[in-house]
């Protein structure tokens, strides 16, 4: 049986350095002179910090953490969709964004599926 231990030690260390990363950009938001933009800097912050809940639940359950490794990339494919075809987009032709968009959101449910629908050996 292979070892384990580099392996969650490497998670630790990604994810201590992504809540650091969350941490201060959440300090940031709160104490920073913004003018515009807090809002975006606290989602950032959070988005931080919800990335690196697998890394430190990598350490307990390996299943636990394809589970919410697999609800970070549902979510960010969504927030991907909501910014490709939201109204305001600013790009000057979104049409590739959103081809992009759709096809990580298709292969993404795509594998999602077929992960779950393959039957244990």
């Amino acid at each position: 049986m292979k070892s384990d231990k580099p392996v969650k030690v490497a998670m630790a260390i990604v994810g201590a350095f992504l809540v650091l990363i969350g941490v201060v950009t959440l300090v940031i938001a709160v104490v920073g002179n913004l003018t515009n933009g807090r809002a975006a800097v606290a989602a950032m912050a959070c988005a931080y910090l919800v990335a690196a809940t697998p890394c430190f639940a990598y350490l307990y359950s390996r299943r636990l953490a394809k589970v919410l490794g697999v609800c970070l990339l549902l979510a960010l494919a969504g927030a991907m969709l909501w910014l490709s075809f939201r109204p305001s987009n600013p790009a000057p032709n979104p049409t590739i964004y959103q081809v992009a968009a759709i096809a990580l959101c298709v292969l993404l449910v795509a594998r999602v599926g077929l992960n779950l629908r393959r039957k244990p050996r």
